[in-house]
């Protein structure tokens, strides 16, 4: 069995942005490529975070369950 070790949402998203932040100073340069690379990695970053900080929430819910009375 092959066993994961769980990784920090939050740097990998940090690794994400500093990364697109170095192609918005045009360390990369500033071709369409480029800016269309921008726009996908934060698209991507928003995303992950968006679903890291749903699941740290969703650890906090109870269950849903069926209401205990269900008679006709």
């Amino acid at each position: 069995m092959v066993t994961s070790t769980p990784r920090s949402g939050k740097t990998d998203s940090a690794k994400k942005r500093s990364y697109a932040d170095a192609k918005d100073r045009g360390e990369q340069g500033d071709s369409p490529q480029t800016k269309s690379l921008r726009v996908a990695i934060e698209a991507g970053v928003r995303f992950y975070q968006a679903l890291a900080d749903w699941a740290v929430w969703a650890k906090t819910v109870p269950p849903a369950a069926p209401p205990a009375d269900q008679g006709p």
